[in-house]
């Protein structure tokens, strides 16, 4: 197992060096208003944003090389590049259905796309190893429902539903699955 691997460096100091880069585009507007004498409350938009993470980490264990003849005491190296876009519609109206109860109904839908290219070598990776260009892409749609009822001036009683998302990625190495 991995401890039979790790034992021989218990003597040894490993160094790691790590640099993160993140760059980030976003854009987001809204539109809202009201009708029907304010019974009808309602906000729309559009949501665009572009991210490019880059993370350089290289793991060095003084006097490494010598045992494992490695010629260098790098036992780590990777260089790693996520590159997402994401795209989202949403909007919301809250109607009045009596002066002290709220209905409120909304949906967002969203498009994305994720691209990872990278680079890993060392002992500590198996040896040499690469990422070209694993995509993946989700779309969808999330709803949410609310009831808000005012019982007096100072307490608020709500109930929501709604369905959330979470970005995943894409795999970075191939699987050997049998399915």
């Amino acid at each position: 197992g991995i401890g039979n691997l790790a034992a021989p460096f218990f003597s040894y100091d490993s160094y790691n060096t790590s640099d993160t880069t993140t760059k980030t585009f976003t854009q987001e507007v809204r539109l809202s208003g009201d009708a029907f004498s304010g019974r009808l409350q309602w906000v729309g938009g559009l949501y665009y944003a572009d991210q490019e993470d880059q993370l350089l980490q290289v793991v060095t264990t003084v006097g490494a090389g010598v045992p494992f003849g490695l010629g260098t005491d790098v036992t780590y190296f990777g260089d790693q590049r996520t590159d997402s876009k994401q795209f989202a519609a949403f909007g919301e109206l809250t109607f009045e259905i009596l002066s002290n109860l709220d209905l409120t109904v909304g949906m967002r839908y969203f498009d994305q796309d994720q691209t990872v290219n990278a680079e890993f070598d060392g002992i500590f990776n198996g040896g040499a190893s690469t990422v070209d260009n694993k995509k993946s892409s989700e779309d969808g749609v999330t709803p949410k429902v609310s009831v808000t009822w005012r019982a007096t001036p100072d307490n608020l009683l709500y109930t929501t539903a709604s369905k959330g998302f979470r970005q995943g990625g894409p795999n970075r190495f191939n699987t050997n699955s049998p399915l």
